[in-house]
């Protein structure tokens, strides 16, 4: 049909309202959404010519509808198209982790914080202290060291590491981890005061001096 005919320009509109709402729902980024719009105007047309964000929107939907086989094929498609696309990553890593599959959904997980998923370290964070408060703490160590291996430059990741070092009596990678979050974010205290109990833990008391010293620096109150 022609294509300015009024039945595609309301597909049109139908598929940027779907599109908005995923966007506003964090599901895709801005990026994602211009190729989302086209592959949704295309949908029915051959499967060779859909997007990773056309199969990624496909998950999200059946994953709503409980069909989490199908979800996990739609995903899986998403990502062997776009291997770097964070929220399809993300998503699988989501519905794996539901599913119990905790080791190929936190590689995903790391994956998805190395590609600039949104809040990447936070969802890394929360489910690490969620398994040390729960006394997994070497699961919570295997998270952070995958996630450290493809975003080393989050200073957050090391602290929380040299953090749970200290705490399974690993004191000398503790300080290193520390040193290399101070190195990263010299200016938070919370780095140095933890690097305090790592110097203590590894035997250093002129090191934990130090490390308090410039803590109390940075936040005198």
């Amino acid at each position: 049909g022609n294509s300015s005919s009024p039945g595609k320009a309301s597909e049109a509109s139908e598929a940027g309202e779907a599109i908005a709402k995923l966007q506003a729902l964090g599901y895709i980024g801005a990026g994602e959404a211009t190729r989302a719009s086209a592959a949704v105007l295309a949908a029915g047309g051959p499967d060779a010519t859909r997007t990773a964000s056309s199969w990624n929107n496909e998950g999200i939907i059946l994953r709503g509808e409980r069909r989490e086989t199908a979800a996990r094929a739609a995903f899986e498609k998403a990502i062997e198209l776009e291997p770097n696309l964070a929220s399809a990553l993300w998503n699988l890593s989501d519905l794996l982790f539901a599913a119990g599959e905790v080791g190929l959904s936190d590689e995903l997980l790391a994956r998805a914080l190395a590609s600039g998923l949104p809040d990447g370290t936070k969802l890394v964070l929360g489910r690490a202290i969620a398994r040390e408060r729960a006394g997994e703490r070497a699961s919570s160590l295997a998270l952070l060291d995958r996630a450290l291996a493809h975003a080393p430059g989050e200073a957050e990741l090391w602290l929380f590491r040299g953090r749970y070092r200290v705490q399974s009596g690993d004191c000398g990678n503790a300080v290193l981890d520390l040193a290399r979050a101070a190195e990263l974010a010299p200016g938070e205290s919370d780095i140095f005061a933890t690097a305090a109990l790592a110097h203590l833990c590894a035997g250093d008391r002129p090191g934990a001096i130090s490390a308090l010293r410039r803590a109390l620096e940075l936040a005198p109150g």
